[in-house]
């Protein structure tokens, strides 16, 4: 990963859960990868299919794991695309 040339990647997309941590801790080697990301100064975005917790929230479970991601490498998630919750729908959040 020395300097980036056309055939090599410019940036980075990859899943958290089972890419960067598998449950409560993180994936062997993962650190590693994002310091390596971060000294090249490499951009990264860190995908996810969890539709319960914010960018931030999840920066702070990778945090807790003992990985440094920043909350803006945490795009968007798919719980901006849920509707919140409100009294006159009777339910009580994700799982109703």
């Amino acid at each position: 990963m020395e300097g980036a040339t056309e055939s090599q990647p410019r940036a980075w997309l990859m899943d958290m859960d089972g890419v960067l941590v598998h449950e409560e801790e993180p994936v062997p080697g993962a650190d590693r990868f994002l310091a390596r990301l971060n000294e090249l100064d490499r951009r990264y975005l860190v995908l996810t299919n969890n539709s319960i917790y914010t960018p931030h929230d999840l920066a702070a479970r990778l945090r807790l794991s003992g990985l440094d991601v920043p909350e803006e490498a945490i795009p968007i998630t798919s719980s901006w695309g849920r509707p919140a919750p409100t009294a006159s729908s009777g339910s009580r959040g994700p799982s109703g």
